[in-house]
């Protein structure tokens, strides 16, 4: 908030803790000014973000679980192609077998 004692438009976040909760502001101090272009006073606009802040926290964290529970559904599936993969091979090595073995009968 350093411009708001020029004629600058300020913009700042400011976070207040109270009794161990966060709350969120958003304030703006705009400069008013008068028809011969001097400032008159000052627009002082504060925005109560606490709502949007939480759900953003909420949505990041549900997105690391879900992040985290990709990455394990990816090592399942590929364990389970390395199983089916070692399936499929021994029993492509049985069917050899008995279709050897039936050959070798007639």
């Amino acid at each position: 908030m350093d411009g708001w004692m020029k004629n600058e438009v300020t913009h700042s976040d400011l976070r207040i803790r109270n009794e161990g909760r966060d709350s969120y502001y958003q304030v703006n101090i705009l400069p008013i000014m008068n028809n011969k272009a001097e400032t008159s006073g000052k627009l002082v606009v504060v925005s109560d973000e606490t709502t949007i802040r939480r759900s953003e926290m909420k949505l990041k964290d549900r997105n690391e679980q879900l992040q985290s529970e990709i990455r394990k559904n990816e090592k399942l599936i590929a364990d389970l192609d390395a199983f089916a993969h070692t399936v499929a091979h021994d029993l492509k090595n049985m069917l050899g077998k008995v279709e050897k073995r039936e050959r070798t009968r007639n």
